[in-house]
């Protein structure tokens, strides 16, 4: 079978996004879209290694943990070194489970759709049938994650710490899974302040002017139709859950569009507490 490389590449390039996606979700750890573009750009550049002559399988396991760990590098950063470790046996382990199926499926059907050298897997298929599976496999990822934010604890309340030029917001919040407000550039982690509270602190009037380099607008969907969120970027926030603290940094806290309940004057998505755990 020839192997093309341009084929090569893209076919790896899909499998890494995956895996990565999937160890993002098994680590419970925040991610940026880019980053695991250019890790997994990475992973399909490093899948040229199919071309060099079969190698020692001691060779072959350096290979992989040397090339998870900078796929896990990009993709991931390094905050420290157990979580940086973590991530990399994860993809490791998942890197290796589908090896396997794929062994497998080859062993079993003895296909000549598949070629396998120095643990690198090739698909010989068609850029058309690529775009399908890809899109298929999207689309169940992207269900299955609807559905697992939506069964996520919800409604629990907490203490929230939150830092904006020295200014320290006091609130209390709940997590909600109806609250999926993302800044698409950054992704940072986002909070919605009762807009009373958010004015009284921070005057609207002169966020532009005063705050320009942290003032942001962000789209919000609601039964109600389209709103824009105002809001600046803090420098930290803290979370009190379950007598334990958590420190996350750069939130972007946004004024709501309606005041709260009386009850909290903050909103945290829920997909925070994956990395409360």
């Amino acid at each position: 079978m020839i192997v093309y490389a341009d084929v090569l590449i893209l076919v790896n390039f899909v499998v890494n996004y995956f895996i990565l996606r999937l160890t993002a979700k098994l680590d419970k750890t925040h991610y940026l879209r880019y980053r695991i573009i250019l890790g997994s750009f990475m992973g399909g550049m490093f899948s040229l290694y199919i071309f060099l002559p079969k190698q020692h399988p001691v060779l072959e396991v350096i290979f992989r943990i040397v090339t998870a760990s900078v796929i896990t590098l990009i993709a991931f950063g390094f905050k420290n070194t157990r979580a940086f470790l973590r991530r990399v046996f994860i993809m490791l382990i998942t890197t290796f489970v589908y090896a396997g199926i794929v062994m497998g499926i080859w062993l079993l059907f003895r296909t000549n759709k598949i070629v396998i050298n120095n643990s690198v897997v090739y698909f010989d298929i068609s850029a058309i049938q690529l775009i399908i599976v890809f899109t298929i496999t999207y689309i169940v990822i992207t269900f299955a994650e609807f559905i697992f934010r939506r069964n996520t604890v919800s409604a629990a309340s907490c203490k929230l710490n939150i830092n904006i030029e020295g200014r320290i917001l006091k609130l209390t919040a709940i997590f909600d899974t109806g609250n999926s407000v993302t800044d698409l550039f950054t992704e940072a982690d986002t909070v919605i302040v009762d807009k009373t509270i958010f004015e009284n602190t921070f005057n609207m009037a002169v966020l532009c002017s005063q705050f320009s380099s942290r003032y942001r607008v962000i789209p919000c969907s609601t039964v109600a139709g389209e709103k824009l969120l105002e809001g600046l970027r803090g420098d930290s926030m803290e979370i009190e859950y379950n007598g334990k603290k958590y420190s996350f940094e750069k939130p972007l806290v946004l004024a709501s569009s309606q005041p709260l309940k009386e009850d909290f004057n903050a909103i945290l998505n829920s997909d925070i507490l994956l990395k409360m755990e």
